[in-house]
Parts: C-alpha cells; sequence; structure tokens
C-alpha cells in the first residue's frame, strides 16, 4: 500500500467532477491510452512528439508522473487530493486500475477510480505532511515519516502520536515544491500554531480595521474574559470614527480543527437579529460542512464565511495597513521570485 497525493488541475478545475465521479485525473489530453506504451521510453518519445517540449528535465518530470499514474498507483492504495476550493485534504481507497475513455466524458480521459472516504481539515495535518502536500507536482508519492500510517489513521478516524523525530528524508514532493507553496505553507502554520482563540480574534479585527471598521470585542464590552462566553458574537463591527455608521457586522471566529456544523451559523443569525446587525461574519481556521454552506446560499447577502484561505488572503491584501505593533506580531517580508513558465 501507498500513499499518493493527485492533484484535480493547476487551480482545481476538475476538483468536484473528482469527488462527483469516484475518480483521480491528470491532464495531458493529447496522449492516447496510457496502457499502450510498454515501456517508459516509449511513453517518452511520444511525449516530446505530442507536446514539443525540449527540456530533457521538464519532460522527464512530466513523463514520470504521467508513468506512475497509469502503472504504479494501485488498487488498495490510499490517495490525497488537496483541495483548491477550502482548507482540507480529500482522502480516499484507490478502487481500481486505469481508464481511458477516448470521447474524453466530462473532460477526462485519463482517470483512476477512487472510493472517497472524508475529507480532513489542513489544520488537522502535521507540518511536514502540509509540506509534502504543497508539492505542485500532479502525482507524487508521498513516504517519508510514516506518512502512510499517519494519513491512514486519519481515514479510519483513529489519532495517533506525534512525531518524536521528524527525519531529515525527503521525497519526490518535496523536492518538487515550490518557493511560493511553501512559503504560504509556512505562514499557514505560523498562524495556526501562533494565533488560538483570542489571537485569531486580534487578528480578525485587524484585517477589519484595514477595511475601514471600527471594532469592539463583545467580551470586554459584557465585562467576560473567559472564551464561550460572548453569546455567539466575539467582534462587533461598524463604520465611522465612533462606529455608528451602517453597515453593522456581527463577526463569531472558531480556531478549532473541526469543520463548523450548521448551528454556529444559526447562532450567528440570531445574534445579527439581537444586535440590529444588517451583516454577519463567520470565521473558521479548519473550514465548514457541507451542510452549513448550504445553508449560507441563503444568507449570501448578509453572511459571508471566512476560512484560513481566506483570512491569509486578507492579510497579504491588507498587511501594509497593519499597525507596527501588529506585523510585529506577523512578521512577513515580500519578496520577489523568477516565475517559471
Amino acid at each position: 500500500m501507498e500513499l499518493w497525493m493527485v492533484r484535480a488541475g493547476k487551480n482545481g478545475e476538475q476538483e468536484n467532477i473528482c469527488l462527483q465521479n469516484g475518480i483521480i485525473t491528470i491532464g495531458w489530453d493529447d496522449l492516447p491510452d496510457l496502457r499502450s506504451f510498454k515501456a517508459r521510453t516509449l511513453l517518452n518519445k511520444e511525449y516530446v512528439r505530442v507536446y514539443k517540449e525540449k527540456s530533457p528535465y521538464s519532460v522527464g518530470s512530466k513523463v514520470g508522473q504521467i508513468w506512475r499514474f497509469a502503472n504504479e498507483i494501485k488498487k488498495g492504495d490510499l490517495v490525497a487530493l488537496p483541495s483548491k476550493f477550502s482548507p482540507e485534504i480529500h482522502l480516499g481507497i484507490v478502487s481500481g486500475k486505469y481508464i481511458y475513455d477516448q470521447n474524453g466524458k466530462n473532460g477526462i480521459y485519463h482517470s483512476i477510480p477512487v472510493e472517497w472516504k472524508k475529507s480532513v481539515p489542513r489544520s488537522s495535518f502535521e507540518e511536514d505532511l502540509l509540506y509534502s502536500f504543497g508539492s505542485l507536482l500532479t502525482v507524487s508519492r508521498i513516504s517519508r515519516n510514516e506518512a502512510l500510517q499517519r494519513v491512514k489513521a486519519k481515514v479510519e478516524g483513529r489519532e495517533i502520536p506525534k512525531l518524536e523525530k521528524v527525519t531529515e528524508e525527503s521525497d519526490e514532493s518535496i523536492e518538487n515544491a515550490q518557493t511560493e507553496e511553501l512559503a504560504y505553507t509556512k505562514i499557514e502554520l505560523y498562524i495556526q500554531n501562533n494565533f488560538k482563540d483570542y489571537e485569531l480574534e486580534d487578528l480578525i479585527r485587524e484585517i477589519l480595521k484595514a477595511h475601514g471598521y471600527t471594532t469592539s470585542r463583545t467580551r470586554e464590552i459584557a465585562k467576560k474574559s473567559k472564551k464561550g462566553a460572548d453569546g455567539g458574537v466575539d467582534i462587533l463591527a461598524s463604520q465611522g470614527a465612533l462606529g455608528f455608521e451602517e453597515p453593522r457586522l456581527c463577526v463569531q471566529v472558531k480556531s478549532g480543527q473541526e469543520k463548523l456544523p450548521p448551528k454556529e451559523l444559526r447562532e450567528l443569525i440570531g445574534v445579527m437579529a439581537t444586535f440590529k446587525a444588517e451583516f454577519g461574519l463567520l470565521v473558521s481556521w479548519s473550514g465548514f460542512s457541507d451542510e452549513l454552506i448550504r445553508e449560507s446560499r441563503e444568507k449570501y447577502f448578509n453572511i459571508r464565511l471566512w476560512s484560513s484561505d481566506d483570512i491569509i488572503r486578507e492579510l497579504f491584501e491588507h498587511y501594509n495597513k497593519f499597525s507596527q505593533e501588529f506585523k510585529i506580531k506577523v512578521p512577513l517580508k515580500k519578496i520577489w521570485i523568477l516565475e517559471e513558465s
């Protein structure tokens, strides 16, 4: 049994198709049935003919991924698909062999059947696994630090002890990770580890201030110091120097490692009515359950959902407006790197 990471397009364009149809897939649609190549050298020759690439390194990397997809991923293997749309990793078990569809139904030519088991918040994975999942390869085998056993435990709903010692050994996912993706993961982990409960509330307040809002903590208004004694809202925000102007927001912030259930949304709706607020912001570092997301669509013009990806996006966009005090808490530096085509 092996652990594989397989992406569903550079921007996740095939993610929903994979989840809805119980498959994993790759691109390179102009290649014929991959089973017709009896040796990797033959696939290499056809790849160069079809795609006209000249870089030996690039050709070797891509042909290697295609070959592994068709020939090395086996029934019973574990597959991880990092989501591009939510802060989670989709996990499944390979349930059959490689399939080629010459008609390309749903735009899918090359696929492998998978029984999707569960979607696990990124925040529940340890740092080394997140770095492995951060590879920009379409297909990669993940093996270091007993990765298979640890991810398998997630699928089965078991908790396993954290590694006492993370080895320095690498795998192909780490070796092929790009600087930008690794930097994002490092920032994500820094916030996850250093901004819990009230600290995450403070980060959200700083972002709202950058948007021009005046904010107040409900626990301070109610003179409560205990987390959870806020009556279903952590932050009140509104426009104007004194906070008397519209729009008015009720904000609830959750930093836990579980996706929020629908009751959290319903509680926020009730609190909005109590405070006569037009809008609500529900923040969950680990994302939201499918049911909550479905219910939130009916409140699209009144409520927004922010997960870790949204928080980091807002952080990048408004960091220059943060106070110097807060920049010390989140010390970021902007760098330029050469974009690879």
